[in-house]
């Protein structure tokens, strides 16, 4: 991805559905990658809720909810933190990225990228 990010100045990625990969990573590699591209990386994850016939139940829709925000924190704490975090049933090293990073990383990025978001 490093090559790929040199190569093209106006390519960026997202962690969607990638954040779990991430963890089997060295701490260290992936840490020095968010620092080194963090004005061309952006917060995603992958967490569907198709609609059905007959709509979803409020069962559902909060279960979905408490499925998502569980992830979120997760995600977060893994990012964020320090120590480790409990990510696909196992124990892994967080990551404690810079405040700035994890605001361009959740935030910044997006909105100076994505017409109509804002400054």
């Amino acid at each position: 991805m490093a090559r790929r990010l040199n190569r093209f100045p106006n390519f960026y990625v997202e962690v969607a559905a990638r954040t779990r990969d991430l963890t089997r990573q060295s701490k260290e590699k992936v840490r020095n990658f968010f620092i080194k591209y963090q004005d061309r990386i952006l917060y995603g994850y992958d967490l569907g809720f198709a609609p059905r016939e007959g709509g979803r139940s409020q069962e559902e829709i909060e279960a979905f909810v408490q499925r998502a925000e569980a992830r979120y924190r997760a995600d977060f704490q893994y990012y964020a933190g320090s120590g480790t975090v409990e990510m696909g049933g196992r124990e892994v090293q967080c990551l404690h990225l810079p405040r700035p990073v994890l605001e361009k990383f959740y935030n910044g990025n997006a909105r100076r990228i994505i017409p109509g978001l804002g400054l």
